[in-house]
């Protein structure tokens, strides 16, 4: 694979690979590369679309050098201002859409959105708690379910805690509560999709469980503490705030979705006041305990 050059320093930009984002570091200068969508997901200040700048070379470009795109050979890089009230600059791809960021300016961008908050709280959190990445996403306007899109007005947003296994399982895993309608369906045999009985009665009637590899999902779920874990956290339904949530495991992470909820709203994922986040460090524990017999 060709090593990217630094569009600030020429220097060799290493690849970093994160559990939810990889990206590109200069070793030299610490500056960042990130494709397209990327620095969405570093922005934990606000909720939304960061990547909508504002394009004003015109009045950045005597004030700031040119630089060239790391991935589009000979690709001038266009400078933009972080949305439309900041005097942070950022290096723009019209080519690709990739962004360049300078050492520290991740940082800087989070601290300025955060205090464009209203609440003065960031609505947002991405950061590592007992040596796991944790995420707390709001997200707007999005579709819960398999009965169709749904589109909530702006001020209607769901809260989604996500907490990543140190190393992904790659079983294909999928467990995700069972709903009413799923035992409905099973009970008429119009349930389609995959699903692994493991033969714990309370474990198979409360998840659908499913994975590419039948075998390492059941052995991965024999773990009893686990099973009692899973089973305890979906009957007390932690929540973090008063919505009931929607648990769910995949081979990178574990999910709770909750909402939607109406009007300002977030949750401090560091001080964790209901305890979800915990809960959730816990249950990730148990499962690559067991990850270790697959």
């Amino acid at each position: 694979m060709e090593l990217l050059k630094c569009p600030n320093c020429k220097s060799d930009m290493r690849e970093v690979k994160e559990p939810d984002i990889t990206f590109y570091r200069c070793k030299e200068c610490g500056g960042v590369f990130l494709d397209k969508g990327e620095l969405n997901i570093l922005a934990t200040g606000m909720a939304g679309n960061i990547e909508l700048c504002s394009i004003d070379d015109e009045s950045h470009k005597d004030k700031f050098g040119i630089r060239y795109c790391p991935k589009c050979t000979g690709q001038k890089m266009k400078k933009v201002n972080l949305l439309v009230y900041s005097e942070i600059v950022f290096d723009f791809c019209p080519k690709c859409e990739g962004f360049y960021l300078d050492k520290g300016e991740i940082n800087k961008m989070n601290i300025e959105l955060e205090e464009l908050n209203k609440d003065k709280h960031p609505q947002e959190y991405r950061g590592y708690i007992d040596n796991h990445l944790v995420r707390l996403d709001k997200i707007k306007d999005v579709a819960i379910g398999g009965m169709g899109a749904i589109t909530y007005p702006q001020n209607i947003f769901f809260l989604r805690l996500s907490v990543y296994f140190e190393k992904p399982f790659n079983i294909g895993l999928r467990v995700h509560s069972e709903k009413r309608m799923d035992k409905i369906s099973k009970l008429i045999g119009l349930f389609k999709q995959q699903d692994i009985q493991t033969e714990d009665k309370a474990l198979d009637s409360a998840f659908i469980i499913q994975g590419k590899d039948e075998q390492k999902v059941k052995v991965l779920l024999s773990s009893e503490e686990l099973k009692k874990e899973l089973l305890t956290f979906v009957s007390n339904k932690p929540k973090m705030l008063t919505a009931e949530g929607k648990l769910e495991i995949t081979d990178k992470r574990i999910v709770l979705t909750e909402g939607p909820y109406d009007g300002p709203g977030s949750y401090d994922a560091e001080k964790d006041p209901s305890g979800v986040v915990k809960r959730a460090l816990k249950l990730a524990l148990l499962f690559e305990e067991s990850g270790e017999n697959i």
